[in-house]
């Protein structure tokens, strides 16, 4: 019995050092956090999108918090100014979208005419 408690003990100990690492990626300039400091980003989705992206977005907010212990907050609309924000939505169904990809500020190239890529 003592032999199976300080086995016992040693797995405890080892699980510390078993905690799985989320991200061991560099930090770039392009990174961006969906929550820092207790705050998480601003989601926007167009009113004039499909229901189903509606409801995506409300449940990627919602997974945010499942993660973060912070919400996302969902806004219909345009994004205004802001450092952290995340837009989803569909081409011609995204005036904010379609914009950025008619200044080409974004390619779309690879799905474009295709669906749920």
């Amino acid at each position: 019995m003592k032999h199976l408690f300080v086995i016992l003990f040693l797995f405890c100990g080892l699980s510390v050092f078993a905690q799985p690492k989320i991200n061991d990626k560099p930090k770039s300039s392009v990174d961006f956090p969906l929550c820092a400091g207790g705050e998480s980003c601003d989601i926007f989705v167009s009113p004039e999108d499909f229901e189903v992206v509606k409801k995506a977005t409300s449940l990627f907010a919602e997974d945010i918090g499942r993660v973060t212990g912070t919400k996302g907050h969902v806004q219909v609309g345009n994004p205004g100014e802001g450092q952290n924000i995340v837009v989803i939505g569909t081409l011609n169904h995204n005036s904010f979208i379609d914009k950025l990809a008619g200044d080409n500020q974004i390619d779309v190239t690879g799905i474009q005419n295709g669906w749920e890529q």
